[in-house]
């Protein structure tokens, strides 16, 4: 029976748009995924994309047959995931990758590297992440110096007045990255958002799931939909990817 209620509560959930699963989430486009991707290509956004927390470019692989003309400014601060992201872009002409973070100050920053990089961040672990994520990738192994820009800065320096989407994968770290958007988070400038959402305590001082709801809502988005959540049994909701249209 109990497995009989899981598949019908999933079920209802894909009908919603929201996927749920055990960890590891399943990676790719969902229905809603490319919902969205239509509703921004329907307005022709598909000139510009930034991938901030770009890795080792998995999103790239999901934005690029949904967005084969843009230019996508990928940003990674680690050596080894950004030499596999800079052979990516060999390949592909139209990604520009970026050695550096992104965030609210400009200047040299400590990021705090964990066995898993993609658990990685520029904040520091909370001292009950082993409780919300597998304690073999959340292993603290030093830290490392890397270059921070704002974003308003660096569009300024590449003249760059538009961008179609912004996506942000930074553990925790994605309201300080907004921030150093300036005056350019509206959706005049910035026409769209794909943002990772967190709602138990990974890291020291990380922003929270419904804080950027919130944030983006102030500045003229609406929340499109979720995808890719991922749920533990005791403690619920851990975190998902949300998508975020210009309010109408």
């Amino acid at each position: 029976m109990r497995n009989g209620i899981s598949r019908k509560v999933k079920a209802f959930s894909r009908r919603l748009g929201i996927e749920i699963g055990r960890y590891p989430p399943k990676p790719g486009p969902t229905e809603l995924w490319e919902a969205w991707a239509g509703h921004l290509g329907r307005s022709g956004a598909d000139k510009t994309i930034f991938d901030v927390g770009a890795n080792r470019g998995q999103t790239i692989s999901w934005f690029r047959p949904l967005f084969p003309q843009a230019r996508i400014f990928a940003f990674e601060p680690l050596p080894q995931p950004f030499a596999e992201l800079a052979r990516l872009a060999e390949v592909d002409g139209n990604v520009i990758p970026q050695n550096l973070g992104l965030g609210d100050k400009a200047g040299k920053f400590p990021i705090y590297e964990n066995s898993v990089d993609t658990t990685s961040s520029l904040l520091q672990n909370s001292s009950s992440i082993d409780l919300y994520a597998p304690a073999h990738m959340v292993q603290p192994k030093g830290n490392c110096t890397i270059e921070v820009r704002r974003l308003d800065e660096f569009c300024a320096t590449a003249g760059i007045t538009s961008i179609d989407v912004l996506k942000i994968d930074a553990q925790g770290y994605e309201s300080r990255i907004l921030d150093g958007c300036g005056d350019l988070l509206n959706p005049s400038n910035i026409r769209a958002l794909y943002l990772e959402l967190m709602f138990v305590p990974f890291y020291e001082d990380q922003c929270w799931g419904g804080e950027l709801i919130e944030k983006l809502r102030a500045h003229g988005y609406r929340l499109f939909g979720m995808t890719g959540v991922d749920y533990d049994q005791q403690f619920g909701w851990r975190w998902c990817d949300a998508m975020f249209v210009p309010a109408e």
